[in-house]
């Protein structure tokens, strides 16, 4: 699961996100899938080496910022001509008071994205590279 699926699975109402898999190796094994990704890859040469994929930092941006009770907000998803979403994001409410912005930039370019309020104030500028995915909390 990469950022865009998470994105996707919490702007249609889940209330969690799940990987199917911990750790797979890079062919998503042991039972090959291209649905079920793990969080990290463990590698099959007997190195031992454990490459940490977008499943796992999606789940550590979530899970680290977005507390139990929070509720999600609205947020703006960007498209490209193309028609598939360039700048996917999710927002949400904590019970604390603080808000939380999940960015996943699944276009083939660096975007610079200008993160705003519900009163269009701008909190904050950033730049995120193709297939990086970035966490902005306030409040």
């Amino acid at each position: 699961m990469a950022g865009d699926d998470c994105v996707a699975t919490i702007r249609n109402g889940a209330s969690a996100v799940v990987l199917w898999n911990l750790c797979t190796d890079a062919a998503g094994g042991p039972s090959p899938s291209t649905v079920c990704r793990g969080a990290v890859y463990i590698a099959t040469d007997g190195s031992g080496q454990v490459t940490r994929n977008a499943g796992f930092y999606m789940l550590t941006h979530i899970g680290r910022f977005v507390r139990q009770g929070a509720k999600r907000c609205a947020s703006t998803t960007f498209a490209s001509g193309s028609g598939e979403a360039d700048l996917q994001t999710v927002a949400f409410a904590n019970p604390d008071g603080s808000s939380v912005l999940f960015v996943f930039n699944n276009g083939p370019d660096e975007t610079k994205v200008a993160i705003a309020d519900a009163s269009r104030q701008v909190r904050t500028t950033t730049r995120l590279q193709a297939g990086e995915m970035q966490t902005v909390v306030w409040g």
